[in-house]
């Protein structure tokens, strides 16, 4: 590995955090798209060479050139030209004089065509235009490739007003949409949609791998194959502030292929009010649906309703064969080349997945969800009482079997002398020593390797930076005290057994109140319902999986990185893009150029866990649907688990303070992934500040019988713990008194 040569400092100063903001700067308008013809795809690709470049003909939406040429238009840049560097690049940017360039390339064409744009700098009136230069992620003469989302985001660099600054007080979020502001970027940004299935921090690595996969290979692959391809060519995702925010826009649109009964508030919610009360409006386009049902029976036919989660029950066996398969592989032995196709063949692992269970996730398990409780207020006049019954403690769920055999695992812990003593007695971090110190406690770390390796590829996050169960036994030992020391008020076999019983009261409650085609068409809707509910939770529970592999290959990498002194410590990988470490490894990259990156990225990635940033983005700026009530005693969210609670809060910002929730107290969180849900099994309820009626919190929720409130504004801020609250979980509201309970305010 080698570093870049001297000579090519110039070069790597393009490459820089400053080269961006300077780009951000620039309007768009006087922005060019300089893209190399070797991105094409040669065996499809219908463009004709011109004297002025490669003319594009957009015959392909998942084309790199169609989609960044046709996003750089529309936000209103001078040009786009397609060319192999040289003559033509010049011309080009002589003609159109340019104060931005957003350039991408191979290194040799980058260097020759840089110092062609320095030499023009020797000629009157031309200034040196702010340029940012993004390199190929896979070299060579032709079929090279580029890190698409990462061009996108450079695309769409905009300045943000100096008046907004990373976090807010309270009474300053601004409460209604900004006026609109000089720049063409006026698409709809939502958080909402983010918070239902890619919440939490996005590190730089994860972004550059998942959000294209997601995107192309889910999104827009179920809306091309539907014949919504016109929407699924828009952009999908934004990053802004490290969070996922879905374009409105889409949202809108496909909520029209939504018959009107069913868009209620909240399928709405991922809109601000206005959009909102429009879409709901909106005519149902019927023929358009129609055609859509068809082209999927005609070109998917694994992502029929019927057949999509008996398809996914099927593939997993083969999963967990490819990956045993590759796990053959010792990382710390491979060369850099191994390792990189080691992640290659994991990443082909990923893009399977998702193509296999687009249908369910976007599609689906949403469809069902809404139409069952449509069809309950219709038939049953239920209030969503009813709702919450039949969804609870559905069989084969890979998250609550997790959490009882954790539950097990504790009740182990008990029936052993010495290490019940231990979990009582002990902080978390000392659990494990005194365990190890005794032929008792040793069994039982036994016990606990044996979970692990069925469990370990949890974690708190969905994103490979996170530490997993593996990683961090300490955050299981947590949750075992928890459970340990709650033992006395809890039995999970017993919870789970009454949550059965209140389902099937439920079921034969409505049964009894239908009759005819409405019973029949009941029971197969509650059936599929059950069936796409379980599909979601196991789904995550393989993809983890997978990203378990993902992070322990760039740990790997990192800890290599490290040897060679490119950066400090393993974990900075994470600071990196997946170009980036490619060209490290397979270019050189200076030192400090790496070291520029990493220090700038973590330092925003800081900023940003500081709180959650706005729902909504239109223009660089952020925007909340509603005021926030600062003086009240109440909060509103969305009511996910029916049921009313009044409690102390328990305040948890990081799954290794687990064990300080006591039961029946009310979990208070800005999140809960599948890792958070064991704390579910000793909650009296749950307060969350994102998600929606289909997140892992209010599934888990439902499962368990608890009142649960989710999208909780600023709930971690305004709560705090041994404070009592009541959680009202059908109506979605938190209120509060200032009374405390005798814990103390540890959070």
């Amino acid at each position: 590995m080698t570093d870049i040569s001297p000579e090519n400092k110039r070069l790597a100063e393009h490459m820089r955090p400053e080269a961006q903001k300077r780009l951000a700067a620039v309007p768009p308008q006087e922005r060019v798209l300089l893209l190399p013809h070797c991105l094409r795809d040669s065996q499809r690709c219908q463009a004709d060479n011109t004297k002025h470049g490669l003319a594009c003909k957009g015959c392909s939406p998942d084309c790199a050139i169609n989609r960044l040429r046709r996003e750089a238009l529309e936000l209103g840049y001078n040009g786009v030209c397609v060319a192999p560097g040289g003559t033509l690049v010049l011309e080009f940017l002589a003609q159109r004089k340019p104060r931005g360039i957003v350039a991408v390339a191979c290194h040799k064409e980058l260097e020759m065509g840089l110092e062609a744009v320095i030499k023009m700098e020797q000629e009157p009136h031309w200034k040196m235009p702010a340029a940012v230069i993004i390199p190929l992620s896979k070299d060579g003469c032709v079929d090279t490739e580029v890190d698409v989302g990462h061009v996108l985001e450079v695309i769409h660099l905009q300045a943000e007003p100096e008046a907004m600054s990373h976090t807010f007080p309270l009474e300053t979020i601004p409460a209604a949409e900004p006026a609109p502001i000089e720049d063409k970027d006026a698409t709809l940004w939502s958080r909402v949609w983010g918070d239902e299935y890619w919440s939490d921090l996005v590190s730089p690595l994860f972004h550059s791998i998942f959000s294209r996969m997601l995107s192309v290979n889910a999104v827009a692959g179920v809306l091309q194959v539907m014949g919504l391809s016109d929407i699924g060519e828009r952009p999908l995702f934004k990053l802004y502030r490290g969070h996922i925010y879905f374009n409105a826009s889409i949202l809108r649109d496909v909520f029209e292929h939504v018959p009107q009964a069913l868009r209620s508030d909240t399928l709405l919610s991922a809109l601000p009010p206005k959009e909102a009360q429009e879409t709901r409006r909106a005519p149902f386009r019927l023929m358009s649906r129609l055609v859509g049902e068809l082209r999927l029976y005609l070109l998917d036919r694994d992502g029929l309703i019927f057949r999509n989660c008996r398809r996914l029950e099927k593939y997993i066996p083969q999963l967990l064969t490819r990956l045993e398969e590759l796990d053959k592989l010792d990382l710390g032995q491979a060369s850099n080349e191994e390792l990189l196709d080691y992640f290659s063949q994991t990443q082909q692992l990923g893009l399977t997945h998702l193509q296999l269970i687009r249908w369910g996730l976007v599609l689906h398990n949403t469809s069902l969800y809404h139409f069952l409780r449509y069809a309950l207020q219709r038939w049953c006049d239920d209030d969503g009482t009813l709702l919450g019954r039949l969804l609870t403690s559905l069989p084969d769920n890979k998250t609550t079997e997790a959490n009882r055999t954790l539950w097990e695992l504790a009740q182990a812990a008990l029936a052993s002398p010495t290490a019940a003593a231990i979990f009582r007695e002990a902080e978390p971090e000392a659990i494990f020593g005194r365990l190890s110190r005794s032929a008792e406690g040793q069994r039982f770390i036994l016990l606990l390797s044996h979970f692990l390796a069925a469990y370990g590829h949890r974690s708190v996050t969905r994103d490979v930076s996170s530490p997993t169960w593996e990683d961090n036994p300490g955050l299981v030992i947590s949750l075992l005290k928890g459970y340990v020391t709650a033992s006395e008020g809890c039995d999970l076999h017993a919870m789970e057994a009454r949550q059965a019983h209140e389902r099937e009261e439920a079921t034969r409650r409505v049964l009894a109140m239908l009759s005819g085609p409405k019973r029949t068409l009941f029971k197969i809707l509650l059936d599929y319902t059950h069936r796409y509910m379980t599909f979601r939770e196991n789904q995550r529970f393989y993809l983890d999986m997978i990203f378990l592999r993902w992070r322990r290959v760039f740990l790997e990498i990192g800890q290599r990185f490290r040897e060679r002194e490119l950066i400090s410590i393993a974990e900075d990988v994470f600071f990196l893009r997946l170009d980036e470490i490619v060209q490290m490894i397979r270019q050189g990259v200076d030192k400090a150029l790496v070291a520029e990156w990493i220090a700038g990225r973590k330092e925003e990635y800081a900023s940003y866990s500081q709180g959650l940033p706005p729902t909504f983005v239109r223009g660089g700026i952020g925007f909340e649907a509603l005021d926030i009530p600062v003086d009240s005693t109440r909060l509103r969210g969305l009511g996910v688990s029916p049921g009313y609670v009044t409690a102390p809060a328990r305040v948890i910002s990081d799954l290794a303070q687990s064990h300080l929730l006591k039961p029946g107290e009310i979990l208070v969180a800005v999140n809960a992934d599948p890792g958070w849900t064991p704390l579910f099994v000793t909650a009296g309820g749950v307060v969350l500040e994102t998600g929606g009626m289909l997140s892992h919190g209010a599934i888990v929720s439902r499962e368990y019988g608890i009142p649960a409130v989710t999208g909780v504004r600023h709930a971690t801020r305004q709560l705090h713990s041994g404070q009592w609250i009541t959680v009202d979980g059908k109506n979605g509201v938190v209120s509060w008194t200032w009374k405390e309970s005798t814990t103390d305010r540890k959070n």
